[in-house]
């Protein structure tokens, strides 16, 4: 969407791209203080924001692969769906952890795989079993 087009605003692409874009602009603003928290802790320790699952999961190497997921500060862990028309994937849970999807709250071990929905504006993103449940994201966003 950057760079395409002369005219970019979130209702120039039709009222359904309208609404999700709409729901997360208005979720970037409710992780600010997030974001801000985790980027406080970032000039403390040099640790960057977004980093790949293998620097906090150093001892799975299942994790050491992968190039699709991230991890966003400390709490979540982030699973872009990057094929066009995809509306599911899979997504890789690092071991030694229970993973509970941010958008529903359903739990997972960690260690395996799963197939992951991702309908139309939803991204799979997760919490370690460390995070409490003022983490979790809106559910509206994902229906």
């Amino acid at each position: 969407m950057h760079g395409c087009r002369e005219v970019n605003e979130p209702w120039s692409f039709g009222p359904e791209v309208e609404e999700i874009l709409t729901a997360w602009i208005k979720l970037r603003y409710r992780l600010k203080p997030y974001i801000l928290e985790q980027l406080v802790e970032t000039s403390r320790s040099g640790l960057p924001l977004v980093r790949p699952l293998w620097v906090d999961h150093q001892d799975d190497a299942g994790c050491l692969d992968i190039r699709d997921q991230y991890r966003f500060g400390d709490s979540y862990m982030v699973a872009p769906v990057a094929e066009m028309g995809a509306r599911r994937r899979n997504v890789y849970l690092p071991r030694g952890h229970r993973w509970y999807d941010a958008w529903t709250g359903k739990s997972h071990d960690g260690g395996e795989c799963i197939e992951a929905e991702a309908p139309l504006g939803w991204i799979p993103v997760y919490l370690c079993d460390t995070d409490s449940e003022d983490r979790r994201l809106d559910p509206v966003l994902c229906c």
